[in-house]
């Protein structure tokens, strides 16, 4: 990873001219790193361990509860799909491996700048895609740079099923009855992937998100050679503020973040027969891009 400091307000706005996809955070001595990485070590357990209690718990209230926010009754991912389970994760606040990311630098700027301390300097990851299965970056590789596929997809690439075998929860279950990954997964060429959150609404629409992962937690995200650290002081903040509020409301709180009173019936967090709603509080005010 390269870490680029912005000293000055035109090198500030040559910064949010760039093309990529970008993370906020509003304080930057935060390293790069999952939520599930931080509740692990806050915790003081293992994070395989815990990553696979939590999806399983998820994925039974889930079952018990239906999400009438994104599917109609009776109609939740398959339990093959591992993305999009995680994606449902992440949507409603629970800590998982991915890493939200956004294709709109304003839209990462704005978290950037949502921190309670003004005199607190900010960052803003950049990384680069290469889309393309084997010569991009956007799948995992093994040791020998090849991407995971399965026969019965007609050899397509598969990373709902990679990284249901990498993760082994107990609700996973594979198309093909693979039951391990192979030792070329042990030590893979690149052991990151990005994608487009395997859901859509309408918050997700507004924040342009996408994902970062690893399939191998190991905490060096930040040793990603296409990845970009720029650091700026906060004397930079009221400059930044500036420059993101003369772009207008699309890029306020309270555009990013929809009131949940005010989206539309099928795209609310509640359960279509009128249970309580599966949502927090919470997650209504948390950053999806952001700040940590």
């Amino acid at each position: 990873m390269n870490t680029i400091p912005i000293e000055s307000e035109a090198a500030l706005l040559h910064l949010l001219e760039q093309d990529t996809t970008f993370r906020g955070q509003s304080n930057a001595a935060w390293k790069l790193e999952s939520r599930l990485e931080r509740n692990a070590v806050d915790l003081g357990v293992d994070l395989h361990e815990l990553e696979i209690s939590l999806i399983d718990e998820f994925i039974n209230r889930c079952i018990r509860l239906e999400l009438g926010d994104i599917y109609s009754p009776h109609k939740l991912p398959h339990r093959s799909n591992t993305f999009e389970w995680l994606s449902l994760m992440q949507h409603y606040g629970h800590p998982t491996r991915l890493i939200d990311f956004t294709d709109d630098v304003w839209v990462a700027l704005h978290f950037a700048l949502s921190g309670d301390n003004p005199s607190m300097p900010f960052s803003i990851y950049g990384l680069k895609m290469l889309p393309g299965d084997e010569v991009g970056n956007k799948l995992p590789k093994d040791s020998n740079g090849r991407v995971y596929r399965v026969s019965a997809d007609g050899d397509a690439p598969n990373m709902n099923e990679l990284l249901g075998l990498a993760i082994n929860f107990r609700h996973f279950q594979s198309p093909c009855g693979t039951r391990r990954l192979g030792a070329e997964w042990s030590k893979p060429k690149q052991n990151y992937g990005w994608d487009a959150p395997a859901i859509r609404n309408v918050r997700i629409k507004r924040q342009k998100g996408r994902f970062l992962y690893q399939l191998l937690p190991d905490g060096r995200l930040e040793q990603i050679d296409l990845l970009t650290k720029f650091t700026v002081p906060a004397g930079l903040r009221s400059t930044a503020r500036l420059m993101l509020d003369r772009l207008g409301p699309k890029y306020s709180a309270e555009y990013l973040f929809p009131a949940f009173e005010e989206m539309p019936l099928a795209q609310r967090g509640g359960a279509a027969n009128g249970s309580q709603p599966f949502h927090s509080d919470a997650d209504r005010t948390s950053p999806a891009v952001g700040s940590r």
